[in-house]
């Protein structure tokens, strides 16, 4: 058999081959990208599921730091308490200096309300401020309302708007 008979019979065993490559190679890709894994990794400037955000706890000022004095890895806002879960939101790796900062910034917070009266003042806002590390994720409280509360485990601190303010503008750079 020669001329295009043949030829038609090469492109056929050709087409094929290409075939099983491509049925072959695809589900390997999609087996090593693994969209459905529920362990997302941080990369800088991604997205990262929210973990799930306990009620803050009563407001009974304690003392001592608001934050473990740790290496935090990644910075993320989250949705509070009060809202459904299971919210992807931006997250940024951060370095050893801007890790510093925000614990210094957070254990800095002035411990006295900014009114007398925050306790009869409408709650504002409920955002959570995630800070992961090595250890499991530190979620501290941010009442973006009049008084601004920010509180973790019975530590209350005060600045919330601001403290909002800069891990927002974090998260839109490039985190440091």
């Amino acid at each position: 058999m020669t001329g295009p008979r043949r030829r038609s019979n090469h492109r056929r065993r050709l087409m094929s081959v290409g075939v099983v490559t491509a049925a072959v190679a695809v589900p390997s890709a999609v087996v090593a990208w693994s969209p459905w894994s529920t362990t997302l990794p941080v990369i800088d400037g991604g997205y990262s599921w929210c973990p799930g955000i306990p009620e803050s706890p009563t407001a009974t000022p304690a003392a001592g730091p608001l934050v473990p004095d740790e290496r935090y890895l990644s910075v993320q806002l989250c949705p509070g308490a009060t809202s459904p879960s299971g919210e992807r939101t931006a997250i940024r790796t951060i370095s050893s200096r801007t890790s510093a900062e925000i614990v210094a910034r957070l254990n800095d917070l002035p411990s006295e309300p900014p009114a007398a009266d925050c306790s009869a003042r409408p709650a504002g806002g409920s955002v959570a401020l995630v800070l992961k590390g090595e250890n499991p994720p530190v979620v501290v409280h941010l009442d973006t309302g009049p008084c601004g509360s920010v509180r973790r485990d019975g530590v209350v601190r005060y600045g919330a708007g601001e403290l909002h303010r800069y891990a927002a503008a974090l998260l839109e750079s490039n985190g440091g």
